[in-house]
């Protein structure tokens, strides 16, 4: 298979079988591993799928950062167990793969069903993970449509009939065109010879069809947007936006949900399912932008804080929201507001301010309590946390707001 000069592969053991995964090696990118932040690149799902899709990608960031780029279980270089597959494996291995190969947060930036399953991580182990990078990103029974429901997907549950259309419509280097020109590419004059040679060598493994059957028939979707709401990690979403199945409107919805920690979005005209296989230069320039981007919040919000802000802010929490002057704690909101201004907690901030100065108390009940979880979560995607005094009083601030919230939210269901 087709490994990127100047990397390498390494093998690890999961409780479901062996994992390959690429990593840089010898002396072109010279730096250090040890001390490098890591970025993980997770491939999607489909036919002849592996970790070849991001190899046109990740060398870009290999001075600089320490990479991983796995081929997932039953797909390209990795094992091929002959298994029912469910969506819990691809969480678990995920899990298992960042915990066995890092000792600290990491971003990670993954496409398709695999992007889905990576938000399911990191609402299941949130301490894992700095932040998300995310395309075209779809659990594939999103918002109550099943997947599973449709004729093709019906017609692949027959037996026999099953293994016949892998081998014969999948595993042939007519299937992998056909299926890279009907979902993956919106210009097929981009589709050259390595790339069909690339998904032909992961798509004729043996036992490959377990995984790519699993994933047509649609026993790996599920919806999404029952965990979207529970997202806190930063993220960023990058969509084509000519991808039909899984169209752009799901994108926005999903941000629509969770703008606190969906933060950014993309949508590119000219791509479908894999932009960062069909548009390389742009995806790396979308990556960089996103890296800086997603890291700013959780480091302003530690480290540009006033300590007297912090400190006035936690004696008001603690005390009767209700009988708290609001001419000081719209005053102390704007100083927020000054100094988080670049950050996506100013929105909030905003929304809170205005709640308070028409006396909404619902919603500023839902907002102290949806900004506690967003500190809380800044907190502790930092490597560093509890290094110093200023980081410990952020995630004691998160901790009060939280509280102040529910507190909040209780006294208004007696009173009523």
């Amino acid at each position: 298979m087709f490994v990127p000069s100047g990397f390498g592969t390494e093998l690890l053991k999961s409780s479901l079988g062996q994992i390959a995964y690429y990593t840089a090696e010898g002396t072109l990118w010279q730096q250090s591993q040890a001390t490098s932040e890591t970025l993980v690149f997770l491939h999607a799902l489909g036919g002849g799928s592996s970790a070849y899709e991001w190899s046109k990608v990740y060398p870009a960031f290999a001075a600089d950062y320490r990479i991983l780029a796995p081929d997932l279980i039953g797909w390209g270089r990795s094992d091929h167990p002959t298994r029912d597959y469910r969506p819990e494996d691809y969480v678990q291995m995920i899990v298992e793969f960042i915990k066995q190969t890092c000792d600290r947060p990491v971003t990670v930036i993954a496409s398709g069903l695999t992007a889905a399953f990576t938000i399911r991580a990191a609402t299941e182990s949130p301490s894992l993970f700095k932040s998300l990078i995310l395309v075209t990103t779809a659990g594939l029974n999103d918002f109550g449509h099943n997947y599973s429901e449709n004729l093709f997907a019906q017609i692949i549950r027959l037996p026999i009939l099953d293994r016949f259309f892998y081998s014969a419509g999948v595993a042939t280097p007519t299937g992998i065109r056909g299926f890279l020109e009907q979902r993956q590419f919106a210009s097929l004059d981009r589709i050259y010879p390595e790339i069909i040679e690339a998904y032909l060598q992961s798509a004729q493994q043996p036992n490959a069809e377990y995984a790519a059957l699993a994933f047509v028939r649609g026993d790996l979707s599920f919806d999404l947007a029952e965990y979207i709401p529970k997202l806190t990690t930063p993220t960023a979403l990058i969509w084509g936006q000519k991808t039909e199945y899984t169209n752009p409107d799901l994108g926005r919805r999903f941000m629509q949900m969770n703008p606190i920690a969906i933060q950014s979005s993309e949508y590119l005209d000219d791509a479908r399912l894999t932009p960062h296989l069909e548009l390389p230069g742009i995806a790396i320039g979308l990556i960089r932008k996103y890296l800086a981007l997603l890291n700013l919040g959780e480091n302003q919000m530690v480290h540009t804080l006033q300590p007297t802000d912090l400190e006035s802010t936690l004696n008001i929490l603690q005390q009767d929201l209700m009988a708290a002057d609001p001419a000081i704690t719209i005053a102390l909101i704007e100083r927020w507001e000054t100094q988080l201004q670049e950050t996506h907690f100013f929105g909030k901030l905003s929304e809170l301010k205005q709640a308070i100065l028409e006396g909404r108390s619902s919603a500023i009940a839902t907002l102290l309590e949806e900004l506690g979880q967003a500190t809380c979560a800044t907190v502790s995607h930092l490597s560093d946390r509890g290094s110093n005094n200023v980081e410990m009083q952020v995630d004691q601030l998160g901790q009060a707001l939280t509280q102040a919230g529910q507190v909040l939210h209780e006294s208004l269901t007696e009173q009523r």
